[in-house]
């Protein structure tokens, strides 16, 4: 249930972070871009803010929906980008025609323009997409991916603490963070990382 608006770029030439949307909607569709994205600044990028949207009947369409953090434009030191926001997809699977959904899901940290070793990556965000007619509420799948983002001095994505799901896929060189976690499935794919420390 992601309500939290995204911070903003801890300076005076930071970004904004990125607003709160909610969708509550019976038939669903979208061919274009929703987004909840955080601000690129000169030092510093926002953070991406939060998506959450409930369906109940058709699902249709390939459009975008996003909370990326923004990126940071200087190339000086100790920039740092903004992390991503949340996004969260409840749907009925066995109404007619949802049985494959096409729609793309972003929260992606923002990038940095620097090379500084002290300038932070944004860490990557969640995406939790929930099966309403198969999984149990609150416990659906939760996808943390981070678009390919380089590991050094990327934040964490931390996972709240006895969480359940029924599959956790890290990916794309995300850093999930996670103490006592609870799923059906695991998947850590393409660079993702699962780590207590």
């Amino acid at each position: 249930q992601p309500t939290e608006p995204g911070s903003g770029g801890g300076s005076n030439s930071g970004g904004r972070g990125g607003g709160v949307l909610k969708i509550i909607a019976n038939n669903f569709t979208h061919n274009g871009v929703i987004s909840m994205r955080g601000v690129s600044g000169t030092y510093a990028g926002g953070a991406g803010g939060s998506i959450w949207i409930i369906t109940t009947g058709t699902v249709s369409g390939s459009g975008t929906i996003r909370t990326n953090g923004g990126n940071s434009v200087w190339t000086g030191n100790q920039n740092g980008a903004g992390g991503g926001g949340r996004v969260s997809f409840a749907y009925n699977s066995s109404v007619s025609g949802n049985s494959s959904v096409n729609l793309v899901f972003q929260a992606f940290g923002g990038i940095m323009s620097g090379n500084d070793i002290q300038a932070e990556r944004g860490g990557a965000g969640t995406v939790y997409i929930e099966k309403t007619n198969e999984h149990v509420a609150n416990q659906g799948n939760l996808i943390i991916a981070n678009n390919n983002q380089s590991l050094l001095a990327t934040r964490l994505t931390p996972i709240p603490h006895l969480s359940t799901f029924a599959d956790l896929t890290i990916k794309d060189q995300a850093i999930a963070q996670a103490e006592t976690v609870t799923m059906d499935n695991l998947n850590v794919l393409n660079v993702g990382r699962l780590q207590h420390d």
